[in-house]
């Protein structure tokens, strides 16, 4: 399932690159010599910029290659406290600059079985993921909670942020390059590698979001 719609998201990323840089080409193969400098140089400068954004989709379906073809991925007894903690260091210039108040309820479990790298990401991810989308009408405050559900360990991570349209947006929440609040710069990978992350290692992820209310990501290992 995985690879089918990897295949599907590649078709349709690498197409509206490919085909600028096709028309491009095209342009300035019928019309070089009669172009001006400036015009010329405004060409190539698109012609780059179509460049540098292939380059960019190959380097991130590069990255979720190697999480669809890793086959032997360590898995071990991780303490989630420890990750967290190196997770929030990776982030503490951004938890700093946002003021951000990170809660965690761990009372429930904290030792799981799993790749430490993979946890890592996931919570850096869905941590930056919070503060990125923060809302400038309150202070960041972002809940880490273990549960369990029906026999399986479940971590939430909440946040009281600027939220998701889910009308609009609930089938591409998890999707390549999928931004949903236009005025903050983004790649639109994190939420993409989480899933690819969570996935490979036959757990789910879901989320509940209410536009300026706040998100809610849970993950079922």
């Amino acid at each position: 399932n995985q690879l089918t719609e990897f295949s599907s998201i590649i078709s349709h990323n690498i197409r509206a690159p490919l085909s600028s840089l096709t028309l491009l080409i095209q342009f300035l193969r019928n019309n070089y010599k009669d172009l001006a400098e400036e015009s010329r140089k405004e060409a190539f400068d698109k012609l780059q910029m179509s460049s540098d954004s292939l380059h960019s989709l190959a380097k991130d379906l590069w990255s979720a290659v190697e999480i669809l073809d890793s086959k032997d991925v360590k898995m071990e007894k991780v303490d989630i406290n420890a990750i967290l903690l190196k997770a929030t260091d990776q982030l503490r210039n951004e938890i700093k600059e946002s003021s951000a108040k990170i809660k965690t309820d761990f009372s429930t479990w904290f030792l799981m079985t799993y790749n430490k790298a993979y946890l890592q990401s996931i919570l850096v991810n869905l941590i930056s993921n919070s503060i990125k989308y923060r809302s400038p009408e309150r202070d960041v405050i972002i809940e880490i909670v273990a549960e369990k559900f029906q026999g399986k360990s479940v971590l939430k991570v909440m946040d009281n942020g600027r939220g998701i349209n889910m009308g609009w947006h609930s089938n591409s929440v998890f999707g390549m390059h999928r931004t949903f609040h236009g005025d903050v710069a983004g790649r639109g990978m994190g939420l993409f590698m989480v899933k690819m992350q969570v996935e490979a290692l036959g757990g789910n992820i879901f989320v509940e979001s209410e536009d300026g209310k706040g998100s809610t990501f849970t993950i079922m290992f």
